[in-house]
């Protein structure tokens, strides 16, 4: 779905930019789901449906938001059944205890400093509203709200109730989060190059550059390991996310070379971009120049004569330099 379609749908203001996401999230998502489509999916079904509760964006004068508009938002055809494990009542996501499907739907938010942020939701404005009129009934009630009775949504349970030791979900209490802002998912569904897996690695990249404020230094094959994504999906998108601009790759070695010692191989420093930066066109970038192995032998041999005077009696591929 296009950026301007979302935000049309969703009533998106730039004051509902902010929603912080708990950083656990990709461990359990990658410990239960191995399928890599399906893991992206579902991060970006649960930022989404923590968004919609947060600003009560359920209801909204445009329409009523369903699973069949956020499959589409999300990329996909809204009649896809086989996501449907993951996000039905009782599926995947309910029993990681990241969504719990219920009729309570949030129609209002408000914050103070006294207070803090409250939700005024359907249930509670339905018992006021019998109790104030006896001859309105539930259902009366729920027709002035243009709401099919079995209608239900997601409530995100990170956000209220984090875990056993901590009562504070994510909407409260923002250590050990990473917040993305709501632009640049956005950003991400508009754009077919990047769509939930680009979502997925850029908040993955931006959650560790909150760890390492000079970067992320990080091998392909820990990345791999850390994200749960197959090697050509993290190489694919990599390239993508710095096609347009929303990464950057410091190469710390001047060139690469199959025949390189372990050793000298050195981990490239990623940084997650701020929303600005983004472009809408994809842009070259500098790749790392990559050396034929008789070249790097070439250089190797040179610089062990210069250190050596002489020639190695070693095959070139042992030289220690």
């Amino acid at each position: 779905m296009k950026f301007e379609e979302i935000k049309e749908l969703l009533q998106y203001t730039d004051k509902e930019s902010k929603i912080y996401m708990p950083n656990e999230i990709f461990d359990d998502l990658k410990g239960a789901i191995k399928n890599s489509p399906h893991l992206t999916f579902a991060y970006s079904y649960i930022y989404l449906v923590h968004w919609l509760y947060r600003y009560a964006k359920y209801l909204n004068s445009k329409s009523i938001i369903t699973n069949e508009h956020i499959k589409e938002i999300l990329g996909y055809n809204a009649k896809t059944k086989g996501l449907d494990y993951l996000i039905k009542k009782n599926g995947l996501l309910d029993q990681l205890e990241y969504t719990m499907t219920t009729n309570d739907i949030p129609l209002h938010w408000n914050f103070d400093k006294f207070e803090g942020l409250t939700f005024t939701t359907l249930q509670e404005t339905i018992e006021e509203e019998m109790k104030n009129s006896h001859l309105l009934t539930k259902g009366e009630i729920l027709q002035t709200y243009q709401i099919p009775r079995k209608y239900n949504i997601k409530f995100p349970v990170k956000a209220f109730y984090r875990n056993e030791k901590e009562d504070e979900g994510t909407f409260f209490e923002i250590s050990n989060t990473h917040c993305i802002p709501f632009e640049v998912f956005m950003y991400c569904m508009n754009n077919d190059d990047i769509g939930t897996t680009g979502f997925y690695l850029y908040s993955y990249i931006k959650r560790m550059n909150d760890f390492h404020k000079d970067g992320w230094d990080v091998s392909i094959e820990k990345m791999i390991d850390s994200t749960g994504l197959p090697e050509k999906t993290l190489l694919r998108y990599l390239d993508q996310l710095k096609k347009y601009r929303m990464i950057e790759a410091i190469h710390n070695q001047k060139y690469f070379c199959l025949a390189m010692n372990l050793n000298d191989r050195k981990a490239n420093t990623y940084h997650a971009k701020e929303f600005r930066h983004f472009t809408d066109q994809p842009q070259e970038y500098q790749k790392i120049k990559v050396v034929l192995v008789e070249e790097y032998q070439k250089e190797q041999e040179e610089k062990y004569i210069k250190v050596w005077g002489k020639k190695a009696n070693i095959d070139l591929a042992e030289l220690p330099y």
